[in-house]
């Protein structure tokens, strides 16, 4: 996913869990968005959004969450507003959907 969003002009920092996404954000590295899957090893998806959401630099930053997790529409009161795209999903969803966070964010 990452290769593809960079060959369509996005700038991608890629990390394998939430821990290693706080860590970059903390770095004080720019961030127009964040996809985010709900699962991954270490800090999950939900984790990374609890610890992001308690700093009020970060929530201001677009936030996509893909997962193939039924319960996250279930518990989509706790994402806060943030865009779901359920897999699978092919390409042009997820451009359509990077755009229209994008948007959001700038509005």
């Amino acid at each position: 996913m990452a290769v593809l969003l960079q060959h369509n002009g996005y700038a991608v920092a890629d990390a394998s869990n939430g821990r290693e996404a706080l860590d970059y954000l903390h770095s004080d590295q720019p961030a127009s968005a964040i996809i985010l899957d709900l699962v991954m090893p270490e800090m999950d998806g939900w984790e990374f959004l609890a610890a992001w959401r308690t700093d009020p630099a970060y929530r201001a930053i677009p936030t996509l969450v893909l997962t193939g997790v039924p319960v996250a529409k279930l518990r989509q009161a706790e994402l806060h507003g943030t865009m779901i795209l359920t897999k699978p999903f092919t390409f042009d969803e997820l451009m359509s959907a990077v755009r229209t966070v994008m948007i959001r964010s700038a509005s």
